[in-house]
């Protein structure tokens, strides 16, 4: 966590704060998001939402997320990302008919 510019807190002009970027910045580029990570810390030291945005890919990791103190929780890509979820069971399947099996591994997480 990124010390924050004041002791006081955020700026008085931002209205909340997310968890967006983490896994692309150079600091996190070596982490995945999303960045539940973040939430409790962010929770307990600043009065504004905290919203989790970003790698949220089952309702398992929204609940998460809001347990751990998210105000609100952003689900993107696995929602509206189709064609990434196509390829995926695209894969699995091509690797079972390569293999001959009649069932794909379970490779997403779902719940």
């Amino acid at each position: 966590l990124t010390p924050l510019p004041t002791q006081s807190g955020p700026r008085p002009w931002v209205d909340w704060v997310g968890t967006t970027l983490y896994g692309y910045t150079q600091a996190t580029a070596h982490q995945r998001p999303p960045g539940l990570e973040l939430l409790q810390p962010l929770r307990e030291r600043l009065s504004i939402p905290v919203l989790c945005e970003g790698g949220i890919a089952s309702p398992r990791q929204a609940r998460q997320a809001m347990d751990l103190g998210a105000t609100a929780v952003v689900v993107g890509t696995a929602i509206t990302g189709i064609d990434q979820q196509v390829s995926c069971y695209r894969q699995a399947l091509a690797i079972c008919r390569e293999a001959g099996q009649r069932e794909a591994p379970v490779t997403a997480e779902r719940g």
